[in-house]
């Protein structure tokens, strides 16, 4: 055992006194406080490994780390090591065609990993690497228990008792044989070092002296002195004077041995029945004393030195409530990193600073989520909701409940606001005013809500009155004195969608209303709607808005189809744009600010952050920009609409794979270095590399593999290898840790690896010298003897190589010649294949770019010489439901489906017009020269020759429809200039959209208004 101050062992020692005197005068039995309700959801973040991580197999019996920094799983299916990056399994060998399960594993401080196997006895890994059986143990005794003895070896428990084991064998203890050891514990007893020792039916015993005489003491703790059960699992000292109470984990629950009670955890005061194991003493970021235990049935239990204990389950992020093994690692209350072992989930993480995810598991409706935020409900309490496509759920009672009554309770709720004694709720099925003992229903049914489905809704009131805003697909309305009317907008036609609703200050400051629409911005004042100022926003379209304020300046974070913008407001309404090479990938769909003025958005791929010097300076100064993936526990890169940031500075986001959540406080900050190990270094032909090494003439290749062992956002350390001694050699920082040197000159070297953490703290670099012999013939005496001999050559060969020299040139010329047309010709068909779709055999968007200039300036011309009416049109054309037939049909029918769509389209195509393979499932087709009044003729003729007829692919008939968004350049006759073809072709994809919007296998024209752009759906019949 490891060495204990002087004042340890006195407290131990007294402990262990204190305790056999209780035992013997039977304590009493006290039952321990209730589990405390949870109210406010408090999750974990957690990162999961698992078989698609290198994992072996996801039961997770024992974990361990060794003094080298390495982690290790015992799975059952062998032993797992974790290098900070993936998993890689260590064999062990099978008995009669079995493979081992590893029930334990414990590190000593020799540096090695005992392994404790079901069914092939006790193995040992060194500090080298090296796995050995360890004699002495009957190969058909399964290991239940394994406990370090320092540097000495282990103890291990059997079913026959307990073992003294080393390097050289194990040996039984004969006063244990009768013993079905099951978990050990090492302590100071009345007379010195003690072993207790947990049976699997027998309760808890006590060995005085383990490594001399070893004598069994006259002392029991079982059932019937108050245990829960006697089947031990756990034991551990914490808590209590001098930190010394014992605790207890049982089949049924868990008990605390102090010098006065035995406060016991089970059924009766409400704790979780099953398994109580293992039991890990910890501690809090914040360095706050507490002792973790796993339980098989109910998650995680978190037990404070008062006594009061804390459950974490599925609930609060757990993949699954059944946790096997525990185990901690780092030095800093900060940096410490929580590793739990779970039954069929593999091994999970907790990371601070990581994104957790809640889906149907943790009690959510569903996945797919469109609304979150914190609400007053009619009932006086504030808690989260969120909104699913099955539902909304308030969190109550540490669950998640649902709170609307039937038939209504399955209705999808966007937003929730609170207006007095009623909460309004924008939901797919209309607007819904929630109170204590009532529930009103507005529809388009029974009222005059413009559209069914309502994104968002706000209370305010005026000087006309208290008014209800209501932001549906088809416009604004207004609710004042129980009736709704349609409010009609300075925006497209009127009523476009209304995604957003804000109360925020205008440019006199005081509370306006703000809309967001699909067609631009726009706020109530006193003289009515007003916009901001033109070409303020960078597109029309607008997709979220959200309010930022520091109590002086106040600014609107606008996200479009076309970026994000800041708008500023009290006082002149001005707009700040995001940098356009700052702008996030994919689409954006929604924002939020948290409590540091960081903006978060959240789109198609996934979650970036932007942090600024000012987030509400007149000039945006970008400090930093995370991108957040998968690896940063997002449950999938696709989100909706639907964020909060609560009260204590969390973020929430709800997308197409569950509730993401983040907590900003909890991100760690830079610690000391971790360790950096050598994964391998040696030559191509298999040298190993090592400081002082010579190479061999012409073994000049070398590789090297290298592992950070830092274990908080793994994902952003970075590695560098330089060989000093290489000329003209820069590395640069990357992700990868493998690293080769190939065809190096003879010489002498030093290979240097080095790494740095998440925090940009740098460890300890590896540095192994070596040198390269050179060979033979670069020696200086062999050098001296072809100097030698090469001159007299010289003048030998010098009349020859003359001669030689004419003849090869004029052959070289001849081959020149050649070549210079078969180099021609293979330009001419690489052109060809560049400009050219493999699939369809259409053109492609380069061939697209090439042909386009020329056409766009004559249409260009011709509109401004009066012909008006003459226009490229643009059909933008899209399989429908595409994704279907390939799942359905597979992936050889999909690629059939796009050929015969191409082929159709030919058809349709006039001589001289552009049909072309626009990506995916979409085709464009570019008609030259055609007139306005005919786009919309042209559209149905295409959509009728691909849906009227079947296709048929050996098969059965397979019906195929696509929709086409349609749009004429120049767009604006009257002003031809003002928009780009590559406005026409946004427009024509904004018109697909709304196709398939409107139900598919139709057509929709955009068209050019002076108000704003309008959608013209073109009918089957014209």
């Amino acid at each position: 055992m490891r060495p204990l101050l002087r004042l340890e062992q006195w407290c131990i020692g007294f402990a262990a006194l204190a305790l056999s005197a209780l035992a013997a005068a039977a304590v009493p039995r006290v039952d321990g406080p209730a589990p405390v309700a949870r109210e406010r959801l408090d999750w974990i973040a957690l990162r999961r490994y698992s078989t698609a991580d290198g994992l072996p197999q996801n039961t997770i019996n024992a974990l361990a780390q060794d003094r080298e920094g390495f982690v290790y799983a015992g799975t059952e299916d062998s032993l797992a090591q974790f290098d900070g990056r993936r998993w890689t399994r260590l064999g062990l060998p099978e008995r009669a065609g079995v493979r081992p399960f590893v029930t334990r594993l414990v590190s000593t401080d020799d540096g090695a990993l005992w392994i404790g196997t079901d069914s092939v006895g006790l193995w040992r890994r060194d500090a080298d690497g090296r796995i050995e059986a360890v004699a002495g143990l009957p190969l058909d005794l399964p290991l239940e228990a394994l406990l370090a003895r320092g540097e000495q070896g282990v103890y291990a428990g059997t079913p026959r008792g307990v073992y003294r084991c080393g390097r050289d064998g194990c040996q039984g203890i004969a006063a244990t044989s009768a013993l079905e050891a099951a978990v050990l514990l090492a302590g100071e007893g009345p007379s010195g070092a003690a072993l207790w020792i947990g049976t699997n039916l027998a309760g808890l015993y006590r060995l005085d002296d383990p490594e001399g005489k070893a004598v069994l003491a006259d002392w029991h703790l079982g059932k019937a002195d108050g245990l829960p059960s006697n089947a031990i699992r756990s034991l551990a000292f914490w808590g209590g004077a001098g930190g010394r109470d014992l605790w207890i984990g049982t089949g049924r629950g868990l008990a605390r041995l102090g010098t006065d009670s035995l406060v016991v955890y089970d059924a009766r005061s409400g704790f979780p029945e099953g398994t109580a194991a293992p039991l890990l003493p910890s501690r809090e970021r914040d360095g706050t004393p507490l002792l973790r235990v796993g339980l098989a049935r109910s998650g995680l239990a978190e037990v404070r030195e008062d006594g009061q204990v804390r459950l974490i389950t599925r609930a609060e992020g757990l993949p699954e409530d059944a946790v096997l093994s525990l185990l901690e690692t780092g030095g800093a209350d900060m940096h410490r990193v929580l590793w739990l072992g779970t039954t069929s989930s593999g091994v999970v993480r907790r990371e601070p600073g990581h994104w957790a995810a809640l889906d149907e598991r943790h009690g959510l409706p569903h996945r797919v989520v469109f609304g979150v935020g914190s609400a007053v409900f009619p009932d006086g309490v504030e808690s989260p909701w969120i909104g699913t496509i099955e539902g909304p759920a308030r969190w109550m009672g540490g669950a998640w409940q649902r709170f609307l009554p039937k038939p209504y309770e399955r209705s999808t709720v966007f937003a929730m606001r609170r207006d007095g004694t009623t909460l309004w709720l924008a939901s797919d099925q209309g607007l819904f005013g929630l109170e204590r003992a009532s529930i009103r229903h507005f529809s388009v049914d029974n009222s005059g809500l413009p559209g069914l489905t309502v994104l968002d809704v706000a209370a305010q009131d005026t000087h006309q009155g208290h008014i209800v805003w209501i932001a549906t697909r088809h416009g604004l309305a207004r609710l004042e004195q129980g009736t709704i009317t349609p409010e009609p907008l300075p925006l497209g036609s009127g009523s476009p969608t209304v995604r957003k609703l804000l109360l925020a200050p205008a440019n006199d400051r005081q509370e306006r209303l703000w809309v967001a629409t699909t067609a631009g911005l726009a706020w109530r004042g006193d003289e009515g709607w007003q916009l901001p100022p033109r070409n303020c926003l960078p597109s029309a379209e607008l997709l979220d808005m959200q309010l930022h304020s520091d109590g002086a300046r106040h600014a609107l974070w606008v996200a479009s189809r076309g970026g994000i913008v800041r708008v500023d407001l009290g006082g002149e309404i001005r707009c700040v744009w995001l940098p356009a090479a700052a702008r996030p990938a994919g689409q954006t769909y929604q924002q939020a600010i948290d409590a540091h003025g960081r903006l978060y958005v959240f789109g198609s791929s996934g979650v970036t952050r932007y942090v600024f010097a000012d987030p509400l300076a007149a000039e945006l100064e970008l400090r930093d920009v995370t991108h957040f993936g998968l690896e940063d526990g997002l449950p999938g890169l696709e989100f909706n609409r639907a964020s909060h940031v609560d009260a204590q500075g969390r973020v929430w986001a709800g997308g197409v794979d569950g509730l993401a959540l983040y907590d900003p406080a909890q991100e760690s900050t830079a610690g000391p270095p971790s360790p950096l190990r050598l994964r391998l270094a040696a030559t191509e032909r298999g040298t190993p590399l090592k400081s002082g090494t010579v190479l061999a003439a012409g073994d000049d290749s070398v590789r090297a593999e290298v592992a950070l062992l830092a274990y908080e956002r793994p994902q952003e350390i970075r590695y560098n290898a330089e060989l000093l001694g290489l000329r003209d050699h820069s590395p640069e920082w990357s992700s990868g840790s493998r690293f080769q040197f190939s065809r190096l000159p003879p010489g002498d070297y030093t290979l240097r690896l080095r790494a740095r953490d998440a925090f940009a703290v740098e460890a300890e670099p590896i540095e192994i010298p070596f040198h390269l012999r050179a060979p033979w013939w670069r020696t200086s005496a062999a050098l001296v003897a072809f100097g030698l001999g090469l001159l007299a050559l010289g003048v030998l060969a010098g009349r020859w190589r003359s001669a030689a020299l004419a003849r090869r040139a004029q052959r070289l010329q001849q081959e020149v010649t050649l070549r210079t047309r078969e180099l021609a010709e293979a330009n001419r068909r690489l052109e060809h294949a560049s400009l050219t779709d493999p699939l369809t055999g259409l053109g492609n968007r380069r061939h697209f770019l090439q042909q386009m200039p020329a056409e766009r300036a004559r249409a260009l011309r011709r509109c401004e010489d009066g012909e008006h009416d003459h226009a490229l049109g643009l059909l933008l054309v899209d399989c429908d439901h595409f994704k279907r037939i390939n799942d359905t049909h597979g992936h050889a029918v999909g690629d059939a489906v796009l050929v015969e769509i191409a082929a159709r389209l030919r058809q349709q195509a006039r001589d001289g017009d552009l049909l072309l393979r626009w990506g995916g499932e979409e085709f464009l087709l570019v008609l030259r020269d055609t007139d306005r009044a005919g786009l919309a003729g042209a559209a149905l003729r295409v959509l009728s020759s691909i849906a009227d007829q079947p296709f048929v692919f050996a098969v059965e008939p397979l019906r195929v429809t696509c929709s086409l968004g349609a749009c004429a350049y120049p767009f604006a006759q009257n002003a031809p200039t003002v928009h780009s073809l590559d406005d026409c072709l946004r427009l024509a994809d904004a018109a697909l959209y709304q196709a398939k919007h409107r139900g598919r296998d139709r057509a929709v024209l955009a068209a050019f208004e002076p108000g704003g752009n309008s959608w013209i759906e073109i009918p089957r019949k014209i």
